[in-house]
């Protein structure tokens, strides 16, 4: 079997399916003829007997080059249960109620939310457009463009919100401190951008509902 892998950081450019999609967290192109596909970092073929590590949150494509019999073994690790921790919180109230409200009130606030994160985890690239790079294959097809800056809000987020985000920053830290000095600050970053997409989209999800 063939292996192709890349790091977390990969993450915009494989374009993966949104969390509500049932191909959640997968990619949505095609490996072998899509264009942009990123090279990846590691190309291994497994002969018979032999074994690989994948880390938790790489990306990785499996080629059967001849008939073949696989096992997988799925293991507990700090990293991925520092991730489980965060994606556990619960959207911010502050949310809950401007969806209650209606789906633009609900997208204002949620570009505040995600400002705000931005500066208190420290990423460098827009967080919106690590969100906004789950949807842009499926709606490649569209003649209308997704502009991602459309939401844009003039209203700060509450304090108690912006303490939300402080409490999930130090959730944030713990993840860094999982991956350990084995991982580069590149994989590092993009495994940081990959769990706060993860976040904001499930707050959005809970918020307004997967069809909305």
């Amino acid at each position: 079997k063939r292996f192709r892998m890349w790091g977390p950081d990969a993450h915009m450019a494989l374009r993966v399916f949104p969390d509500s999609h049932p191909r959640a967290r997968k990619s949505q192109i095609l490996i072998d003829s899509f264009p942009a596909t990123p090279d990846p970092e590691i190309d291994v073929t497994l002969e018979p007997g032999q074994a690989l590590f994948i880390p938790a949150f790489w990306f990785h494509h499996v080629e059967a080059l001849s008939a073949s019999v696989s096992v997988n073994v799925f293991s507990e690790n700090a990293m991925k249960l520092a991730a489980q921790n965060i994606l556990v919180r619960p959207p911010p109230r502050s949310l809950v109620f401007a969806a209650s409200n209606s789906r633009a009130a609900a997208a204002h606030h949620m570009h505040a939310i995600t400002e705000a994160m931005c500066s208190h985890i420290n990423i460098e690239p827009s967080l919106v457009a690590a969100v906004a790079a789950r949807y842009t294959a499926s709606h490649s097809h569209s003649s209308r463009p997704c502009d991602v800056d459309s939401a844009r809000s003039d209203h700060d987020v509450t304090a108690q919100t912006l303490e939300n985000i402080k409490e999930l920053a130090v959730g944030f830290e713990q993840l860094s401190a999982a991956v350990g000095e084995c991982a580069n600050h590149r994989h590092r970053q993009g495994l940081v951008e990959v769990v706060a997409a993860h976040v904001l989209e499930a707050w959005a999800v809970r918020s307004v509902g997967a069809a909305n």
